[in-house]
Parts: C-alpha cells; sequence; structure tokens
C-alpha cells in the first residue's frame, strides 16, 4: 500500500500540482464525480451545522461526552477537507473516546489573513461558551492547519485555554517562505511536496512577505506558552525542519512535548491508510491519557 501511495504522490508532484495546486480549477467530469462520491461515501455518520457564520462537521456527538476534539485541517490554506479527513478523524475521535469537530473555514484567496486564524478561534471560543459541558479540549490539526494551532491556543481567553489538555499537530507548516533547511536538503526526497512553490502558495492567504514575517515571529512567541503537544512528522517531507523547529522550542520552554517521526514516510502521513497510522493512534491515545490523567480537571 506505501509503495502505491507513494507513486501516486510522486504522480501528482511530477504534474505540477505543488502544494497549493488550484482545488477549484476545472476538472475532468469524471474526476468531478468521483471526488463528489468520495466524499459522500466518507461523511456518512457526520452531521453538517451551521455555527454563527461558519460550518463546522460533527462526529461522536454526546451530551454525555467530556472532551472535545476541534481540528483544523490543512490544505495550504486553499483547500477544503478531503475525504481523508472525515475517515482519520472518526478514528481519532474513538481512539480518544471524544466528540469531534472539523472546522470548515473559507479559503484563500477568498479570504486573506488573518481571517482563517480569527475564523477558527473564535468558533472555538463560541462552541465552549454555548455548550460549556465539556471538561478537556484537544486541538488537533494538519499541516497549514497544524502549524496554526499554537497561535490559536496562545489567543483564547484564559477560562477556555485552561480547558486545553493537549495539542496534536501534525506535519504542521511554518516555514512560509520554503527557506529552511529541510525545504533546501529534502527537495528531491519528499514524494509529493514542491519546496518551490511553498512562497507562493502562503501569498495567496498571507498576501505580502511582511504579513508572512509577523506570523512567524508570532508563532514564535506563541510557543513561550502552550500546552503539552504530540508532533507527527514524516522524515521525507521539506516540511521536516517545521516540526523539529516547533518541538526543540517547547522542550526549551519545558513544555511536555513528544514527537512522531514516521520512518520514510511523508507529508500528514497518519490521513493515509497505512498500517503507522494505527501505531500514531495509539501513541497519540498514550498521550492525551497522560497529560489528562496528571492535570485532571
Amino acid at each position: 500500500m506505501k509503495l502505491i501511495i507513494r507513486a501516486f504522490l510522486r504522480y501528482k508532484k511530477s504534474a505540477n500540482r505543488k502544494l497549493g495546486a488550484d482545488y477549484n480549477g476545472k476538472k475532468h467530469p469524471f474526476v468531478n464525480y468521483f471526488a463528489q462520491l468520495s466524499r459522500k461515501v466518507s461523511m456518512m455518520g457526520w452531521s453538517v451545522q451551521k455555527q454563527g457564520d461558519t460550518t463546522v462537521f460533527r462526529a461522536n456527538q454526546s451530551n454525555s461526552a467530556r472532551r472535545i476534539i476541534f481540528y483544523i485541517h490543512g490544505g495550504s490554506f486553499t483547500a477544503p477537507t478531503s475525504p481523508a479527513h472525515f475517515r482519520f478523524c472518526r478514528e481519532l475521535a474513538y481512539a480518544l473516546d471524544s466528540e469531534i469537530v472539523i472546522i470548515d473555514y473559507e479559503v484563500a484567496p477568498k479570504v486573506t489573513y488573518p481571517s482563517i486564524h480569527s475564523q477558527c478561534r473564535d468558533l472555538i471560543s463560541t462552541m465552549v461558551e454555548n455548550e460549556a459541558r465539556w471538561s478537556e479540549i484537544v486541538l488537533a490539526g494538519d499541516s497549514a492547519g497544524a502549524g496554526i494551532i499554537p497561535s490559536i491556543f496562545s489567543n483564547l481567553n484564559q477560562d477556555i485555554a485552561s480547558l486545553v489538555k493537549a495539542t496534536v499537530l501534525m506535519s504542521p507548516w511554518i516555514d512560509y517562505d520554503g527557506t529552511s533547511l529541510s525545504a533546501q536538503t529534502r527537495r528531491q526526497l519528499d514524494p509529493w511536496l514542491n519546496s518551490l512553490g511553498v512562497k507562493a502558495v502562503a501569498l495567496q492567504y498571507f498576501r505580502n512577505i511582511e504579513n508572512i514575517a509577523l506570523v512567524q515571529a508570532e508563532n514564535k512567541v506563541a510557543l513561550d506558552d502552550q500546552p503539552p503537544t504530540f508532533i507527527a512528522v514524516g522524515e521525507l517531507e521539506i516540511l521536516f525542519s517545521d516540526s523539529l523547529e516547533i518541538y526543540t522550542a517547547l522542550l526549551a520552554n519545558g513544555i511536555l512535548s513528544s514527537i512522531y517521526i514516521g520512518r520514510s514516510l511523508w507529508h500528514v502521513w497518519p490521513l493515509f491508510p497505512i498500517t503507522e497510522r494505527k501505531d500514531f493512534l495509539r501513541e497519540v491515545k498514550a498521550f492525551v491519557e497522560q497529560v489528562s490523567a496528571d492535570n485532571p480537571r
């Protein structure tokens, strides 16, 4: 299975579908049909709700649930949720015995910085305040979504932030200009992402290099005070340095952190149906249960 997935990812890369490709561009009718069918199947068991101006997808919803996962999906700020997100998030929710909410934020270039940051933060705050029934929160996400979670956490009010037991960051993207060490040294190794397209994609959301510099500086400040954090990254991906930078900064700040490196694996590998996904879910469960036991509410 891994060989098939890797070959497919390399095909996408060779077809110039860089990080942040135009997901709204014209596609063959058969491609659109199967994409829509796959999405419908993967969404079985999910409810679609409006929370203010934001759409959310919910699963494992229960009035007795004590823990909720707020999931911020990736896609370089330009792509919507994929079928892989729905399938993975159901498994994550079951592993952590949690309700789960995927935030369907508006994407660039329709919106620009800081809209996605604000929309996700406000949605989390509004839901927690309105429903007032969860004693634990886990913030999770992949790629672009994972990269903004530390900033979102640091801008929550204290009452809500105190409920966040852990964050789960899968291949977090914080190197918006493509200058990190791994963006240079893993350019040929990465079977999926193209480091030459990183900055151009980031500018669809951030609009200018000044905003990119501002956000990267804010990200470093946000890492001074975070909840326990579990990070997963692929050994081959150009964003490897992003995860390592977050992990080392958290350790330097005395924050409990763990990093899971997927050997010979690629970007956001836990989203794919490979054996390592089960190992990842077991590790996340153990991490969250431990920090929850150490910090009961």
